[in-house]
């Protein structure tokens, strides 16, 4: 294992970071330890230059910037692969823009091309998410977003810091128990890594109820069944607990399904996890305002309330909002914040 020179956190909220990080790193490989698919071996380290685990950066780089680059956090696997996850922890009181997330393409691409034998993936975690379009780029370069870009309503996209320091957790779980086990190179356009963090990070979407699949012979089967069959399996038994009483299953002997590929023709892939919800499901909410605002969301999300003296103003969870409260919207055109008040919090079960 490697040794690096490491720097000053920039912030607390890098340092809660990487704090959540090391520690889900280290229970990852003692989990390992007692017995699972393959071996796991990774180390974190803080502010790291690039040259000092990579080298010089290529000569022919698009990003604006030096031949070394401070990492936030970086994650580094030995054990199933060579492997390393560059992670940007951004604090601000915007969204990130659409440059922040380019920048790192780029940088990716720098390593990627010369990348003596290791394989390259990054994450951007953000106290209050992304600008439109960020998406598009982070699926290019299979860069992981956290918090997910879920388009939805602008005035309740944003989470506690406590949240976003969970979806880290699963995210870094799914990783390294998951993921790093069978992502390679082919999957640096595919946008794999970005789509499991989506999966797993997102909104709880309901039970599987009577969805259906079609299996690679073209025969459907409902999803419930499709799973219990596939979790059944030796190969299979694996199970991570996640946030929200979830549980992660890696799929190391994976079904495969029908699905139509990018170029509108049928193809066979294979399911590599499965995330579940416990039976009794997971509350909802939905909330009302006087200015006939209505969202539904699960408890995670959180909304901007003023102090008293209007002078500051702090997160508060969607479950803790009570009628009569004071939140912060963005208006129709998002060009302004105004003030609206809570009339209905009901519970959905």
């Amino acid at each position: 294992m490697h040794s690096y020179r490491q720097g000053i956190f920039r912030n607390s909220f890098e340092e809660r970071i990487f704090d959540k990080i090391r520690r889900t790193c280290r229970w990852c490989v003692q989990f390992a330890d007692r017995g699972y698919a393959g071996p796991l071996a990774a180390s974190v380290f803080h502010n790291v230059e690039t040259r000092d685990f990579h080298g010089t950066l290529s000569d022919v780089t698009t990003f604006a910037g030096p031949q070394s680059r401070e990492i936030d956090i970086l994650l580094e696997v030995y054990e199933p692969q060579q492997a390393r996850l560059l992670v940007s922890c951004k604090d601000l009181m915007k969204q990130v823009q659409i440059d922040h997330v380019s920048d790192y393409e780029a940088l990716l691409n720098a390593l990627r091309s010369s990348a003596h034998d290791w394989m390259y993936w990054a994450m951007v975690v953000a106290q209050h998410g992304f600008q439109s379009g960020c998406e598009d780029t982070a699926k290019r370069a299979d860069i992981a977003l956290i918090p997910p870009v879920t388009g939805n309503v602008v005035w309740l996209k944003y989470l506690s810091s406590e949240d976003v320091a969970e979806m880290v957790q699963d995210a870094i779980k799914v990783f390294l128990l998951g993921e790093i086990f069978w992502l390679d190179a082919s999957s640096y356009s595919a946008g794999n890594l970005y789509n499991a963090m989506f999966i797993v990070t997102r909104e709880p979407s309901g039970m599987l109820g009577q969805t259906k699949i079609r299996k690679p012979d073209g025969r459907e089967t409902q999803m419930e069944a499709f799973v219990d069959e596939a979790m059944a399996k030796e190969a299979n038994k694996y199970r991570i607990p996640l946030s929200r009483r979830r549980t992660y299953i890696p799929l190391f002997d994976p079904p495969r399904v029908q699905s139509m590929d990018k170029r509108s023709k049928l193809a066979s892939s294979p399911v590599r996890s499965v995330t579940i919800s416990p039976a009794t499901g997971i509350d909802f909410f939905r909330v009302r305002t006087a200015k006939g605002r209505e969202l539904i969301a699960d408890r995670q999300r959180a909304v901007y309330t003023p102090n008293a003296d209007g002078s500051r103003h702090r997160l508060v969870r969607i479950d803790k909002l009570r009628v009569g409260t004071k939140i912060i919207c963005v208006s129709e055109d998002g060009a302004t914040t105004e003030l609206d008040e809570v009339r209905e919090v009901e519970t959905l079960r």
